[in-house]
């Protein structure tokens, strides 16, 4: 019983950490390919930029290859972070459920569980996401925030150097500033992200396959539409995050919204939304196929 017991609790720390793995690798992918658009939405969210390709055009013009790049070291440690807790605590989740439903395989949980595991494990990744999104976002925002009243005003050199500053002026909560925001945009949010990249993976699987034998290009399609569900789920929630990140003081959120609508009106939850939503296809198609394709990796690995 004690050997089994050992067993059981080593193939669970196994999985964890090739989950772990997995979601560090895919958090790479899905930066590097998505950046560009990420600096187009948060720059669209903080200055009133109404245009994605205008302002697209307008970065690279002012501020070359770098600008549009900006915070793309933070984003990566961010993505990283963020990916390797939330596919490790999606696992996890999943265990949890099938050990208190009594299901013996996860291939049999519900759409439905496999959303809630989602939207519990990202509550794990925001408390990584929080400091390096925090830090993105100042990067991003950074050369042009001098001539936006009401946000930070302070030249970063990079962003260890930004990550200081803060610290220095704010304390270590400083780098949590925009942790609720980021909860608030994260649950539900991660809840439609999962849930429809499980149901895609569903509906796309041939009848009598398992669905973890998927094609690349099926597992890029169910991805990018997940990922799409998260934006058109989550998007207000994140400009409300962004709003509170780039501001010189400490944000009540209820006041935000309220200061929002009356001055901007609600169209200003969905600018940006374009650059964002066409970022999650390239994106959140990689993330999920490179998760599951150096899952599948390193078990042949350890199989052997």
């Amino acid at each position: 019983m004690a050997a089994t017991s050992a067993e059981s609790q080593s193939s669970l720390s196994l999985t964890g950490l090739r989950d772990t793995i997995a979601g560090a690798v895919g958090g790479v992918v899905c930066t590097y390919v998505g950046h560009p658009f990420d600096t187009v939405k948060v720059r669209m969210q903080t200055t009133g930029a109404t245009r994605p390709l205008a302002t697209g055009i307008e970065i690279l013009k002012n501020e070359g290859i770098r600008g549009i790049f900006a915070g793309v070291t933070p984003s990566v440690a961010a993505q990283v972070t963020e990916n390797a807790i939330l596919f490790m605590a999606y696992g996890y989740c999943q265990k949890a459920v099938m050990w208190a439903t009594n299901t013996p395989r996860n291939e049999d949980l519900s759409l439905l569980s496999l959303a809630g595991c989602g939207s519990l494990a990202s509550a794990f990744a925001a408390l990584g996401l929080t400091p390096t999104e925090l830090v993105k976002c100042r990067l991003q925002v950074n050369r042009i925030a001098a001539q936006q009243e009401g946000m930070v005003h302070v030249t970063y050199k990079g962003p260890l150097d930004c990550a200081m500053q803060i610290l220095r002026a704010e304390g270590i909560q400083g780098l949590y500033r925009g942790l609720s925001s980021t909860l608030l945009r994260e649950l539900p949010g991660n809840f439609a992200m999962f849930g429809g990249y499980e149901c895609v993976k569903w509906l796309l699987c041939p009848e009598g396959t398992n669905p973890d034998d998927m094609s690349v290009a099926r597992l890029v399609v169910s991805g990018a539409l997940g990922g799409a569900s998260f934006w058109i789920v989550a998007y207000p929630l994140d400009v409300i995050k962004s709003r509170v990140q780039v501001s010189e003081q400490k944000v009540e959120i209820g006041g935000l919204v309220k200061q929002i609508l009356k001055t901007e009106g609600p169209r200003a939850f969905y600018r940006g939304f374009t650059p964002c939503v066409l970022r999650a296809f390239p994106a959140n198609g990689s993330l999920f196929a490179t998760v599951e394709v150096t899952k599948k990796l390193i078990d042949s690995v350890t199989a052997k």
